[in-house]
C-alpha cells in the first residue's frame, strides 16, 4: 500500500507531495466498473511548503470543544467554514445555495433536500457558534460580518 501522507521530512521548506498516487484506486476503477469510482481522482498534489505557510501565516482559530461536540462530519464542515469565512469577512456578502451545494452536498438528485438538510446541520452549528450574523434567503446564505469564535490571541514578540 502507499503512503498516502508521508513527507520526506518534517523541513516546511520541503515541496515533496504529502499525497501520493493510489495504485489500489486505479485497480478498483479497472474492475468495478462504476461511475461512481471513475469520478475520483488517481492523485492529489499538496505541497508541504504551500500547506505550512498557510496554517502558520493564516491561522484560524477552532474551538476543539466544539469539534467535539458536533455529531456528524457535516455538522464539523459546516463549522470549519463558518470559522473560516468570518475570520476573513469584512462586508456582508451572500453565498448562493448552488455554491453552498457544490462545496458540501453535490450529490443531492433535489437542491431543495440539500438546502433543507444543510440548515438542518447549521442550526446545529449556530447553538455552539451563536455569535453569528447570518440569514437565510430563497436565493443563498447571507453572512453578515460577525466576531471570531475563538478570540484571537495578541502574539508575543
Amino acid at each position: 500500500m502507499a503512503d498516502h501522507l508521508t513527507p520526506s521530512s518534517n523541513d516546511p521548506g520541503d515541496s515533496t507531495p504529502l499525497i501520493s498516487w493510489l495504485p489500489e484506486v486505479a485497480a478498483l476503477r479497472q474492475t468495478a466498473g462504476s461511475r461512481a469510482c471513475l469520478r475520483f481522482p488517481n492523485a492529489i498534489t499538496a505541497s508541504a511548503d504551500g500547506f505550512y505557510r498557510e496554517a502558520t501565516e493564516a491561522p484560524v482559530p477552532l474551538d476543539l470543544r466544539v469539534l467535539r461536540a458536533l455529531r456528524s462530519p457535516f455538522e464539523i464542515d459546516i463549522y470549519v467554514w463558518l470559522t473560516w469565512r468570518f475570520f476573513r469577512l469584512r462586508k456582508p456578502v451572500t453565498i448562493p445555495w448552488a455554491s453552498l451545494a457544490l462545496q458540501f452536498g453535490s450529490g443531492y438528485a433535489n437542491p431543495r433536500h440539500f438546502k433543507k438538510r444543510f440548515l438542518g446541520y447549521l442550526k446545529s452549528v449556530v447553538d455552539y457558534y451563536s455569535e453569528v450574523r447570518l440569514e437565510s434567503s430563497a436565493t443563498g446564505l447571507l453572512l453578515r460580518p460577525s466576531p471570531t469564535h475563538v478570540k484571537q490571541r495578541l502574539s508575543k514578540r
